[in-house]
């Protein structure tokens, strides 16, 4: 669920332009299992500065706070809500070109706006002299 699609510049800028709140390690994790973005941005491989680390206080709110969800009533109810939206979203956009949704992955590019950013580029590489 870590490896992103497709491979290409607009995906790796996604990638490159990503701070995260939380979770570092994931992150290191998320990055090598998109290693081939680094190809396309190589001066964006470097992890991002930190967005205002999470200190000792707010981390065991947030452990207070994650402890119903982390219960099997907690996993029944995250059922619940990833099967609703789902369907709530493949009922919205029956045939997305951009977009996903599954358990793994929940990309509403809905309006095609990576096809629209990736054909400006190639028109201006082709403008180019």
């Amino acid at each position: 669920a870590l490896a992103f699609a497709p491979h290409n510049l607009y995906t790796a800028r996604e990638l490159a332009q990503m701070v995260p709140l939380a979770g570092a390690a994931t992150y290191a994790r998320l990055r090598q299992a998109n290693a081939w973005a680094d190809a396309l941005l190589p001066n964006a491989a470097s992890p991002p500065p930190a967005a205002g680390a999470i200190g000792p206080e707010r981390r065991r709110l947030q452990r207070l706070a994650e402890w119903p969800l982390r219960s099997p009533a907690g996993a029944r109810l995250e059922q619940w809500e990833m099967r609703r939206k789902l369907r709530k979203f493949a009922a919205l956009h029956p045939n997305p070109a951009e977009s996903a949704f599954s358990a793994d992955c929940c990309k509403g590019h809905v309006d095609s706006h990576a096809g629209r950013i990736l054909a400006a580029y190639q028109a201006r590489i082709g403008a180019q002299p």
